[in-house]
Order: C-alpha cells, then structure tokens, then sequence
C-alpha cells in the first residue's frame, strides 16, 4: 500500500516537473497580431528597416483584413520617409497605392494621397512651397 502511494506520488512529482520544464520554453504563438505589435515596437524605437519586414510579414503571410490597411500605410511610410534605398520611393507609393485600392474608405486614405502627392519632396518644400516668379 505505502509502495503504490509512493509511486503515484513519484509519477506526480515527475508529470508536474515536466510541465513547469517546458512552459518556460513556448515561444509565442506567431500570428498577424504578434507581427503587427513587434512591427509598432520596432517603429517606435526607430528600427523601421525590422519594422517594415514584421509589417511585410502581416501582408504576405497571413489572411484577412485585420491589420492589413495599417501594415500597407506603415510600410509606404516607411519607405517614403525613413529607409533611403535605391527605390524606396517607388516602394513606398506601390504600398500607399494599394491602401487605397484596397480599402478607398479607410481613414489612412487621405494621409496616402498626401503622402503619394509629395514623395521625394522636402518637408520644407511642402510647407512652404515656392512662389512663382511673379515678373510685372
């Protein structure tokens, strides 16, 4: 009797050691959510190449809306005013234009057209645009 108390109470011990073993050990699970967020923190903390790729990650590999209008103008964003790569600009104005064929009502829409309209453009050029030579 005491040696079958003795041995469930082993098996216990060891079925309850196992599982605190391998609960620290689970990564999280990795869906469109988790690479939305890890997108924001890396734009948060000015990695916008690492951003760009998590935002990218939601696009391509995942299905559904969810995220899906924030990712297109995060990474147009990205592209048009952070990265400085050969092409950036012709990225970031494919991602802004398929924001707004994708979603044309969505409240990130008039941003990328304003975004689209002065890709290239200094901020100071946009704020104070050149007044033409007015000869009289």
């Amino acid at each position: 009797m005491l040696f079958k108390r003795f041995s469930l109470i082993a098996i216990i011990f060891i079925v309850i050691s196992f599982m605190a073993i391998n609960c620290g050990d689970k990564e999280p699970v990795k869906n469109k959510a988790y690479y939305f967020d890890k997108g924001k923190k890396y734009f948060n903390n000015q990695q916008f190449e690492n951003a760009a790729e998590s935002f990218k990650t939601v696009l391509n590999d995942f299905q559904g809306n969810i995220y899906r209008a924030e990712s297109l103008f995060f990474v147009g964003y990205i592209y048009a005013n952070e990265v400085k790569q050969p092409k950036s600009l012709e990225i970031a104005e494919k991602y802004y234009t398929m924001l707004l064929e994708e979603f044309p009502s969505h409240e990130l829409c008039p941003s990328a057209k304003v975004e689209i309209d002065n890709l290239g453009k200094n901020p100071e050029d946009i704020i104070f645009p050149m007044k033409k030579d007015s000869t009289k």
